[in-house]
């Protein structure tokens, strides 16, 4: 059975790194909260840009569009099983 630590950011432990976890016999590193630590810190400033210029043509060097996003989560590759499968 392999070893699993799960690491939350600010939490105990949440700095130690896949080299020293292995030599501790940890195969498996999780960082579950990762994406909602980083979302939770950035949201706030893209809210308040869309609260002052009503739309969001400023963040679209930091954010993905819809054909990004697509592409990110490879999206033709779940229409493509959803019409193998009836869709």
């Amino acid at each position: 059975m392999p070893l699993i630590h799960n690491l939350v950011e600010g939490g105990v432990g949440a700095d130690i790194d896949a080299a020293e976890l292995a030599t501790m016999g940890f195969a498996v590193a999780l960082h579950p909260l990762l994406l909602l630590h980083g979302f939770a810190r950035t949201a706030p400033g893209w809210l308040a840009h869309l609260a002052e210029h009503h739309g969001t043509a400023g963040l679209r060097s930091v954010i993905h569009d819809l054909p990004a996003m697509n592409a990110t989560v490879d999206a033709a590759a779940y229409l493509e099983l959803g019409n193998r499968y009836g869709g």
